[in-house]
């Protein structure tokens, strides 16, 4: 009895944090739909690594907050974004560069700091147990901006990730749709990453996508099938962090960010 109190007492000091975590999750499944659909996966884990680099490059030089990680992140990562764009035969191997090149950089500016282990679990499993009240209050506004960002981009999105003949017909322009698609999509992933980590937003926008669009018949219930399976899994992967566990007369928590990671895996 004393450990469910305990469970309780903890979901609802964190009931904030654990809303936040799971909307950003949500966003992250949704966006990561139109990723598989447009074969972008590869290009969004490179740029996952490229904001867990900024997170470091933030947080050693003392500038650390989610609008500076997200302006570094477009400055590392644009280059490539460009490049690969152009590169019609080998579009993968500029991505496969910037991946190694910033898991790379990332570490190299480890090696500049102190406290390079704290940085490191930052950047690949973030902090939002542990962040200030003030700190993750302010991710509700561009929250609600991204969603609404989304809705306005659904359709012409959609339009030009099954047909982008169809969609020069119609009248709409898919250059001017790659670049705030990926404005959002970079916003969403450093937010991301920045309370949760880098491996919690790669989860999110791969695995909810892969079993919406492997069960419905329509987009519509594809998407809605990748919300439910990241908002459940974000639940339940915070309620398993926060039970006690005893392991030789120690009582430990699991990792949130990994714990969440692990119960979306198992959805698979």
């Amino acid at each position: 009895m004393n450990t469910e109190n305990e469970i309780l007492s903890a979901l609802f000091f964190y009931k904030a944090q654990i809303l936040t975590g799971a909307l950003i999750g949500v966003l992250t499944a949704l966006l990561g739909v139109f990723v598989i659909l447009r074969r972008m996966i590869f290009s969004g884990i490179a740029l996952s690594q490229a904001a867990s680099a900024a997170v470091v490059l933030t947080l050693l030089v003392q500038l650390h907050s989610e609008p500076v990680v997200f302006a570094v992140t477009l400055a590392l990562f644009s280059p490539f974004y460009f490049l690969q764009q152009k590169a019609e035969r080998n579009p993968d191997a500029v991505l496969a560069g910037a991946l190694v090149f910033f898991a790379a950089l990332g570490q190299v500016l480890l090696a500049f700091g102190a406290g390079a282990q704290n940085h490191l679990i930052t950047a690949f499993f973030g902090n939002i147990l542990t962040m200030p009240e003030d700190e993750w209050k302010h991710l509700w506004m561009p929250l609600t901006v991204g969603s609404i960002a989304f809705a306005y981009l659904y359709r012409p999105l959609l339009a030009a990730s099954f047909d982008r003949v169809y969609a020069k017909n119609s009248g709409l322009r898919p250059a001017l749709i790659e670049l705030p698609f990926f404005l959002l999509l970079t916003a969403c992933l450093t937010t991301a990453i920045y309370l949760m980590g880098s491996f919690y937003s790669i989860a999110h926008l791969v695995i909810p996508g892969l079993i919406g669009l492997a069960f419905a018949r329509s987009m519509g219930r594809a998407f809605a099938i990748a919300a439910v399976v990241s908002l459940v899994g974000t639940f339940l992967g915070f309620l398993i962090s926060l039970i006690p566990i005893e392991v030789a007369g120690t009582t430990i928590n699991l990792p949130t960010s990994s714990t969440v990671v692990m119960v979306l895996a198992a959805f698979l």
